[in-house]
């Protein structure tokens, strides 16, 4: 049995050898054609160059970070693949004459099929862009960014901003009110003469009271026409209420000057107190809101020294490796097929 296998091998082998050997001229032909037209058509091919910018989400805290990063970094993406911001690029750097597109579209297709957007491990995404020059090259991945902040800014973020804008000017102006508030009241206490303790059931009362006179504020000021707003405002006013009944007990004390203008400024301090952290608050969620689709550049675009396409010799190898292997194919069929039809010569004679 081994003997027959040895046989089988040795046959085997013989008949590729002599496969090889009828047809060498015609297989190494198809490959050195094939070596030679896809040079030539590999050398006619322009150099390709890729230059890369590396972004990531603008990030608040550690927390924010952690929950947001994911969504913050598809809507880069989308931001980034976006159309309207194809079409700013198309526009500031010629590209419908630099890639000689009749229209904005072909330019706009043609831009899109040279830049990609992928996120990487870190959370952060990587633009690259490929061009003929590796000056548009580098020009262009660093105005991926740019051309994303101008945009956002426009669509989205102007009333953020004026939102944010105002309610620094108004944190500010409570802060230094503020002060003055606490300076009155320092000298009120003073007045007091050590008789303070006798107003704490008030000064609680006159807490609670002045932060919910400080939220009624800002939620009528937001939009009292709407009808939550004005089942939020229906719900404080009944607190209000509530607070204001359970606190005439304590107050009804007639209270000496002294007590009264103490009172009194401490009032005005809570109140504008309260304002305040509600004012700071609400900035918070305004700043974070913008930063959703803010980027920094970590890693920004440089000019490409070396190219990036073609892979010539790649190209000129893979292209005659598969025309060897589909010629030696086809002379395999011929001659299956030839045996074919010599057997069936064969037992149609003998019939």
């Amino acid at each position: 049995m081994t003997a027959n296998m040895a046989n089988e091998q040795e046959i085997s082998l013989l008949d590729i050898l002599d496969f090889f050997g009828r047809h060498k001229k015609t297989i190494l032909g198809a490959a050195l054609g094939a070596a030679a037209i896809s040079a030539i058509v590999a050398l006619q091919q322009p150099n390709i160059y890729t230059a890369t910018v590396k972004i990531v989400p603008v990030q608040q805290t550690q927390q924010t970070q952690q929950t947001q990063q994911t969504q913050q970094t598809s809507l880069l993406k989308q931001v980034l693949e976006s159309g309207v911001l194809e079409d700013a690029l198309v526009q500031r750097f010629s590209l419908m004459q630099a890639y000689g597109a009749t229209s904005l579209l072909d330019a706009r297709k043609a831009l899109s099929q040279s830049a990609r957007v992928k996120p990487d491990k870190d959370g952060s995404l990587v633009i690259e862009v490929d061009d003929t020059e590796p000056a548009r090259a580098t020009a262009l991945a660093n105005a991926y960014p740019e051309e994303m902040d101008k945009m956002t800014r426009s669509l989205g973020l102007s009333e953020q901003a004026r939102q944010r804008a105002l309610i620094e000017m108004r944190v500010t102006a409570l802060k230094a009110d503020i002060s003055q508030v606490q300076a009155a009241l320092q000298n009120a206490l003073t007045a007091l003469r050590g008789k303070e303790s006798n107003l704490v059931d008030d000064k609680e009362i006159i807490k609670n009271l002045s932060t919910l006179r400080a939220e009624i504020e800002l939620v009528d000021a937001a939009n009292p026409s709407l009808l939550e707003v004005r089942k939020d405002m229906e719900k404080l006013y009944d607190r209000l209420g509530e607070l204001m009944k359970s606190g005439l007990r304590g107050v009804a004390r007639v209270k000496t000057r002294a007590e009264a203008d103490y009172l009194d400024k401490f009032r005005q301090m809570k109140y504008l107190e309260a304002l305040e952290g509600l004012l700071q608050k609400r900035l918070k969620v305004i700043q974070a809101e913008e930063t959703i689709y803010a980027a920094r550049v970590i890693d920004p675009a440089v000019k490409p020294e070396n190219k990036s396409k073609p892979r010539r010799l790649l190209i000129v190898t893979w292209v005659t490796l598969a025309t060897t292997l589909l010629v030696t194919l086809l002379m395999l069929l011929k001659e299956a097929l030839g045996s074919l039809r010599r057997e069936n010569n064969r037992i149609q004679t003998k019939t």
